[in-house]
């Protein structure tokens, strides 16, 4: 039965019977959940004493690292955790952040699922901060959900239920207006130029939220470390160093110094990537492939890690030029330090200090302040300029970004190797491949959410490995 048959059904029931009450769609909907063990995840943690006892960790390591700042001025000697950030310490230490409170990171992804058609559906999980570090990440996905429309209204009954997660008062959440820049405009066509002006076309959701249940925007926004370390900087520096990068046509690709992957030398070059695999340790998990021919279909986050941290540093040696070599090294030593999981003060200054170097130098070696090569300067590279400040604030960066992600996207709409498919002119093959991940994303969910409850009550159960796989859960009977 779908939504209007159901909702037609109960308006000719209700005209006959206005003193009966029946439920809405969506009170169905919450009422199964509530029945079948979803909405009362967080509750289920603390039935079990060994699952209480995991909850209790992150009040106890909070006290530990007070302790310890207390005797150290308070300035950490190592970042571990998010608990060890500025932003998250002050608010316990002023209250925000109660004994019992459970504190949570929301993590969103979308997902392509055809060629040439916009985001088809958005997949979400939480984190839960109050585990440990290897009891938090368990590779499973959250909840799933399909369609573009407006993501603000698809996230407000996902940010209404956070709330009511905290302890304390209640409050409502309401999202905020896109219009507030109207009130910088006497009219629509002010409005939109002023729009353009300012760079800003609505507030985040997030600002609706009251200041004692979320860090304040924008900080309460983690690092986008994964995007930027792999992904951004790929798409910049390979393209440059291969002389491919877009030129005006005042600017002469000639006079690109920096251009020297070309030709046999680039075949070399990637042919010394392909052949490395064999002798690359089994722990660095996916090997760089040959970039020639992956690069640009299907190469994965982790690939370029490697590629240009790990092989490109070496690789590159007495191909590319100084002082373009030691520029890309700062940067390469800068992210390496700032992407581990365990930050000392140390290398917290040695790594904030490559990045500057490497921003600084980038623009006198490339952009060189002219007009035609302006668009050489992509807003990561002013980002890495707030990575080391973002690391004081809410601890090392990974701890905060979107590998946790990367795992439950891939594995819950099952696109592992169905990334090849393509739309027909019909757009039949597409449609039949929505379908399938949708339903099958939808199943999944709903059963991880009922099994993680489940395991928490009874955790010798263990039914997440039980015949667990991460594939398709079929129909039931």
């Amino acid at each position: 039965m779908t939504i209007k048959q159901y909702n037609s059904i109960r308006d000719a029931t209700m005209e006959w019977y206005p003193d009966d009450d029946i439920y809405s769609y969506y009170r169905v909907k919450q009422a199964v959940a509530e029945l079948s063990g979803v909405v009362p995840i967080l509750q289920a943690l603390w039935r079990h004493p060994d699952q209480a006892e995991r909850m209790r960790w992150r009040e106890q390591r909070t006290q530990e690292i007070l302790e310890v700042l207390g005797m150290t001025d308070g300035i950490p000697d190592i970042y571990e955790d998010v608990l060890h950030g500025k932003q998250y310490l002050d608010a316990c230490q002023s209250g925000k952040i109660k004994e019992g409170d459970p504190v949570l990171m929301f993590s969103i992804n979308g997902a392509q699922l055809c060629e040439s058609k916009q985001l088809d559906c958005w997949i979400y999980i939480w984190v839960l901060f109050d585990h440990s570090p290897d009891q938090r990440y368990q590779k499973k996905p959250r909840d799933f959900q399909s369609g573009m429309a407006h993501l603000t209204n698809y996230l407000h009954p996902i940010l209404s239920f956070s709330s009511r997660l905290q302890m304390g008062p209640e409050w409502h959440f309401s999202p905020v207006s896109s219009d507030i820049t109207a009130k910088w405009a006497a009219d629509s066509t002010n409005m939109n130029s002023t729009r353009l002006e300012i760079g800003i076309t609505k507030p985040s959701i997030f600002c609706s939220f009251h200041s004692d249940r979320i860090l304040p925007v924008p900080h309460s926004f983690g690092s986008d470390i994964m995007h930027v370390a792999a992904i951004n900087a790929g798409d910049l520096l390979i393209p440059l160093w291969r002389g491919s990068f877009r030129a005006d046509p005042t600017d002469d690709k000639a006079t690109w110094h920096w251009a020297v992957l070309t030709k046999d030398t680039w075949k070399k070059h990637r042919s010394t990537i392909a052949d490395a695999t064999p002798y690359l340790p089994g722990s660095f998990d996916r090997p760089p492939r040959n970039p020639a021919e992956k690069i640009h279909s299907g190469y994965k986050a982790w690939e370029l890690l490697l590629y240009l941290y790990g092989m490109a540093p070496a690789t590159l040696f007495s191909i590319l030029p100084d002082p373009y070599w030691t520029n890309f090294c700062c940067l390469a030593r800068g992210l390496r330090l700032m992407q581990q999981y365990h930050i000392s003060r140390s290398e917290l200054l040695e790594g904030h200090q490559h990045l500057l170097d490497f921003t600084d130098e980038f623009e006198e070696i490339y952009y060189q302040c002219r007009n035609d090569q302006l668009h050489f300067i992509r807003p990561w590279i002013h980002f890495l300029t707030h990575i080391g400040p973002e690391t004081v604030n809410k601890g090392p960066p990974i701890c905060s970004s979107q590998w946790t992600m990367d795992q439950p996207t891939h594995c819950m709409i099952g696109l592992e190797g169905k990334r090849d498919v393509k739309a027909t002119q019909d757009g039949t093959e597409c449609e039949e491949l929505l379908e399938w991940s949708f339903s099958n994303g939808l199943r999944m969910s709903s059963s991880w959410r009922q099994f993680t409850t489940t395991n928490q009550e009874c955790p010798g159960l263990d039914l997440l490995t039980m015949g667990g796989t991460e594939e398709h859960i079929p129909d039931e009977e």
